[in-house]
């Protein structure tokens, strides 16, 4: 053993590593050249080693090297690429290559490398992905490509996320596409025009101007173009067609594909036309409505756990434009989106509420469909006067009509399963819906650097009109039974004003104060008469208790002073703002409300930079809200017999309390990254919603005295807090030696909500934790990944222990992508899923598995030709489990089954890369500072190498 050892050491004395160092040096310019890419490859299949880049002095520094041959690499955007052989010796010393001399816009093509690509980058706070490594079958669209990602998701709604940060805009080489709309792109656009996707957290605009950063960012997509794409025309047409499989009747079953993009780019412009029909759920443009443009604000009332597809069967036809222009002294862009969505949802429940005395089964069956069409506009015009003066310009309009069908049957048991009531109901509403806004901005450059001002207005109308039918025949077990027939003419609007001004002044090097003022008026107005039948059946009876005309006017001010400073490498913004508010509301003219809040909060944020590739954030913000008009009308609602809805005036506005931590580090020698983020909501004066089983218990509301079995009451109070906190981490890394990438995401939540039942607090908390391993294999001809996932979940009642919940959900899958031969692609995924603790007949396994195969045709690949088979086992279904303080449930929707789609793909690419030699931008796309950082992609894949002897 001994010996074993001795051996052991001495080997590992003999293989050493070596740290090789140089510098870059620009030619033209007689002066270092920082930023500069610096690659290590192998000479004998020309596969990636390590990179690194210089530092603002040229300087370079490659650690841990063994060694041996390799081919030094050294290149930067606008610049020739030299390369040369070099031999590292086994040496104490650094091993010195010396300065390597770049000059602008020459290449010599004497040595080609093969294909390298890194797969993830980080880039300060902006995760790169690059688009080859992760390659999406033949004809994917963008948001398949997104989906193969590591951190990233895409529900089945078309929702996208990536380290835990919902995407809110996709941009395209820099510029707004479909500028509120990230499911456009990701619907829309084909994955093959992507070089890279840079994920990072934007900032408002007020803060890229000022330079103060005021907490208000978001997270965002920019699509970076493939070069060969980058002048000129491309785009692609789509025409497919199949059916399910098996189809009992071939006209209820056919399905359909047909999409088109064409878009024209050049270094000045952008301009995209897009459009799609079919009836396989891609809904192309997301509804801009909503449920109705009301939003219904509850904190942390609902767990929601889901496998499947989107919810129904959905057909749908869209077109859009997008463009964007931009001169030496005007920047503009827009778009404009006409949608039309058929949706039928076919749904069956399963419900325990849960009451003081009295818990009850609930089942439901109930058929809906839902017709839409929508018009938006967009536009935006971005005018500099001067260096030092700008204007802003935003107006945009929303249009859109519904026509809503939908009846179903209910049942209601006890405990002991008798019955407590069953019946029948039917709902059918048209709905008109407008939305409109206009925002103007001046922005002023003092000449004194960071002193600015910002001065913005923006007002805003919408309205929601309405004409529902409500009809249920309703029966119970101990009184008689009874009919809701009601006609209902809601009308409501909302008008709203902000006014904003910001004034930034630095106060010295390092030090800088930003005060800011912001006037907010929110005027609500409805108005909702209901009817009854008579006789001969017109709705021509005023029901007084379900009319009334409200309105309510909402004022805040908010004042808030900052400062930021910086030391070394860390920022630090620290604040204090002050959000007086009053809110007025009157019934039938008769005022009913008026209530003064002083709300005050820090603001704080700290960004530690160690290095370009390492990062730590904290931040936190405060914000006051007002309730919904929903949630303050007092008027009932009756289209649920069972639940009827009645709002109150007397809410109080809310104060939610925001905390972010979020840290990455990519490791640019290993080339593995580690991305979390920790998260905190406390809501002050949360509204939940409050259940009323005795209205006894109620007696200034003025309920009926007595009330049928198994039905409620359902208003909104204010508590006095709810919270909400979690996590998410992803771990990346190539495995060494081979073509394997292993990731992982953990994720961990926990949600504290509370809801009142007959006066008494219930207060629910949510667990939920997932783990998630991914395992990649790539190489050219063949593409592989497996996964798997565990979610656990427990539900935890404080009034009723008994009641605890306790559901997991176990998930593995895998996808992969072969070139039989060239031109021919076999493309396959399979996916498996099992949950357990739903109730009986709602613990779905499945196990779903697609395939496709794709011909590539024509001298220059033009035309592809696909078959693809979904779900080939005929498996696929869509369960959800929902969680609150007053229920546990579990619902069933249909989904799309077994079909196939043949289709053909003509690829039209006029554009020509540009001919000139093009400089990185030294700007990132959100106005701060974004330098090249590790070792990109050579060329996106096969570009020329100068060897130099």
């Amino acid at each position: 053993m001994g010996f074993l050892l001795l051996g052991h050491c001495l080997l590992a004395q003999n293989i050493s590593v070596v740290r090789v160092v140089g510098s870059t040096y620009n030619l033209d310019e007689k002066a270092p050249l920082p930023f500069a890419t610096v690659a290590l490859y192998s000479p004998i299949d020309t596969s990636l080693v390590t990179g690194t880049t210089s530092e603002l002095d040229g300087k370079f520094s490659i650690p841990n090297i063994t060694p041996g041959n390799y081919i030094l690499r050294v290149s930067s955007i606008g610049y020739g690429t030299v390369a040369k052989n070099i031999t590292v010796t086994n040496e104490r010393r650094a091993f010195q290559v010396g300065q390597i001399d770049l000059k602008a816009g020459i290449e010599l093509d004497e040595f080609v490398v093969k294909a390298t690509y890194i797969p993830v980058q980080m880039k300060e706070d902006t995760v790169e992905y690059s688009a080859e490594a992760f390659r999406a079958p033949e004809g994917s669209m963008l948001e398949d490509l997104l989906k193969r990602f590591p951190g990233a998701e895409v529900s089945a709604d078309g929702k996208i996320t990536v380290n835990g940060k919902d995407i809110s805009k996709i941009l395209v080489n820099g510029k707004k596409f479909f500028d509120d709309d990230p499911k456009v792109a990701a619907k829309n656009l084909p994955a093959n025009m992507v070089d890279k996707v840079q994920v990072f957290d934007r900032s408002s605009d007020m803060a890229r101007f000022s330079g103060i950063d005021d907490g208000e960012s978001e997270s965002v997509i920019n699509l970076v173009v493939r070069k060969d794409m980058a002048r000129g025309w491309f785009g692609r047409a789509t025409a497919g067609g199949g059916m399910d499989m098996p189809a009992d009747n071939i006209n209820d079953h056919l399905r359909y594909e047909n999409n088109l993009t064409l878009n024209y780019f050049n270094e000045q412009s952008q301009f995209t036309i897009l459009g799609g029909l079919n009836n396989t759920n891609n809904s192309g443009f997301t509804d801009a409505t909503g449920s109705g443009g009301q939003a219904m604000m509850v904190f942390g009332d609902r767990g929601r756990n889901a496998f499947g597809g989107s919810n129904g069967i959905r057909q749908s036809a869209n077109i859009g434009i997008n463009f964007s222009k931009k001169t030496e002294k005007a920047e503009l862009g827009g778009d404009y989106q006409l949608g039309h969505t058929n949706n039928f949802i076919n749904q069956d429940v399963f419900r325990e509420n849960i009451r003081i005395n009295n818990n009850n089964y609930y089942t439901e069956h109930s058929e809906r469909r839902d017709i839409t069409n929508q018009h938006r506009f967009r536009f935006e015009l971005e005018y500099k006067l001067d260096s030092a003066n700008e204007f802003t310009i935003k107006p945009n309009l929303t249009y859109s009509n519904k026509d809503y069908n939908n009846i179903g049957t209910y049942l209601t048991t006890g405990l002991d399963h008798l019955l407590i009531n069953k019946g029948a109901t039917s709902i059918s509403e048209e709905s008109a819906y407008i939305n409109t806004n206009l925002e103007l901005s001046y922005r002023h450059r003092f000449g004194k650097p960071r002193r600015t001002l910002w001065l913005s207005g923006q007002v805003g109308y919408n309205s929601n009109n309405g004409d529902r039918y409500n009809y249920s025949d309703n029966h119970y077990a101990i009184i008689a039974s009874d009919t809701t027939d009601q006609f209902v003419d809601n009308a409501s609007n909302r008008l709203n004003y902000r006014l904003t001004a910001n004034y930034t002044e630095p106060l010295g090097k390092i030090l800088a104060l930003s005060l800011r003022y912001t006037y907010v008026q929110t005027m609500d107005n409805t108005d909702k008469q209901t009817f009854t039948a008579n006789g001969n059946g017109l709705y021509n009876i005023v029901d007084s208790i379900y009319s009334t005309v409200y309105e309510n006017r909402f004022v805040q001010h908010r004042a808030e002073a900052t400062l930021q400073w910086k030391i070394r490498n860390t920022n630090y913004n620290f604040g204090l703002g002050l959000y007086p508010s009053q809110s007025y509301s009157t019934v039938e003219g008769v005022q009913r409300l008026n209530q003064h809040v002083l709300n005050f909060a820090p603001t704080f944020q700290i960004r530690y930079s160690p290095s370009r590739s390492k990062s730590l954030r904290i931040r936190y913000n405060g914000e006051a809200n007002q309730p919904s008009m929903n949630q303050l009308q007092p008027v009932p609602d009756k289209s649920d017999p069972l639940d009827v809805k009645l709002g109150n005036p007397d809410l109080k506005p809310y104060f939610t309390h925001r905390l972010r931590l979020f840290y990455t580090n990519f490791n640019q020698q290993k080339l593995s990254s580690v991305v979390g983020m920790l998260f905190g909501t406390f809501a002050q004066n949360a509204i939940t919603s409050v259940s009323i089983t005795d209205p006894a218990l109620y007696p200034e509301l003025q309920l009926p005295d007595s009330m049928a079995p198994g039905t409620i009451f359902s208003r909104y109070e204010n508590v006095d807090y709810t919270y909400n906190f979690g996590g998410n981490f992803v771990y990346t890394t190539p495995i060494k030696g081979s073509k394997f990438t292993f990731s992982t995401i953990t994720g961990l939540t926990m949600t504290n909500s509370k809801s009142i039942i007959d006066r008494r607090t219930s207060t629910t908390t949510n667990t939920g934790g997932n783990e998630q391993l991914k395992l990649t294999y790539r190489r050219e001809k063949f593409d592989f990944s497996v996964n798997g996932r565990l979610a656990l979940n427990n539900a935890n009642y404080s009034l009723y222990p008994e009641k605890n919940v306790f559901y997991q959900t176990v998930s593995a899958g895998m996808d992969g992508n072969w070139t039989i031969v060239k031109g021919v692609i076999l493309s396959s995924d399979l996916s498996y899923n099992k949950t357990t603790g739903y109730a009986d007949g709602y613990n779905p396994e499945a196990t779903k598995w697609n395939a496709q195969i794709s011909w590539v045709i024509g001298k220059s690949n033009q035309g592809i030709i696909r078959l693809r088979v979904t779900d080939l086992l005929n498996r696929n279904y869509n369960t959800v489990r929902n969680t609150t303080s007053t229920y546990i449930e579990d619902v069933n929707y249909n989904a799309l089954g077994r079909y196939f789609i043949l289709a053909f793909t003509y690829n039209l690419n006029a554009a020509k890369a540009s001919e000139a030699p093009q400089r990185e931008m030294r700007e990132g796309y959100d106005g701060r500072p974004r330098m090249p950082m590790g070792v990109p992609p050579p060329g996106g894949g096969g570009q020329p190498v100068i060897i130099r002897n």
